[in-house]
């Protein structure tokens, strides 16, 4: 019985991690697409900050969707 106990822990805890990897994968796939997304954006942004630079604008987009994805 203990034998199939930790057979059970072994496989839960392997499945567990394999899950965790996936779903991290799929949120920096999410993250740099967003970001990638940012830099079409910069050029609507302009006309909303004109005293920011285009990197500016770009740095100040990708700081925040860093947040969202923390």
């Amino acid at each position: 019985m203990q034998h199939i106990l930790t057979t059970h822990n072994f496989l839960t805890k392997g499945l567990t991690g394999l899950f965790d990897l996936l779903l991290s994968l799929g949120k920096s796939i999410q993250f740099s697409r967003q970001c990638s997304a940012n830099v079409d954006l910069v050029r609507y942004f302009r006309i909303e900050y004109p005293n920011m630079s285009d990197a500016e604008i770009l740095s100040e987009l990708n700081r925040r969707t860093l947040g969202e994805f923390k």
